[in-house]
């Protein structure tokens, strides 16, 4: 059966998910990374911004992460080769939603 799990799962897999903020170790994806594997998940692949979250701050302070995701099985890439999320501008929130 197809499958697809998408949301915001507030972690990132890489250092190149996030810019600003504390220094990324690899030590807070492992549990994703374990999940996405065991699950025998793929990303989906997506079109805008890699950053889909904002902290909020300006400048120096300044936090994006890519912490939205759409995770989906083979067989679901199998019926729909050409899926691609579009990761749009915020408005009013702190994630920018897709579709």
């Amino acid at each position: 059966m197809p499958r697809i799990i998408g949301g915001d799962f507030n972690v990132i897999v890489s250092e190149e998910e996030k810019l600003g903020g504390l220094n990324f170790t690899q030590q807070e994806a492992i549990d994703f990374s374990l999940f996405i594997n065991n699950c025998a998940l793929s990303e989906v692949k997506f079109v805008g911004s890699k950053y889909t979250w904002w902290k909020g701050r300006i400048e120096e302070e300044c936090i994006f992460k890519r912490l939205d995701r759409i995770l989906v099985n083979q067989v679901f890439l199998e019926l729909f080769p050409s899926s691609e999320v579009h990761h749009l501008i915020r408005q009013g929130s702190d994630h920018a939603l897709y579709i």
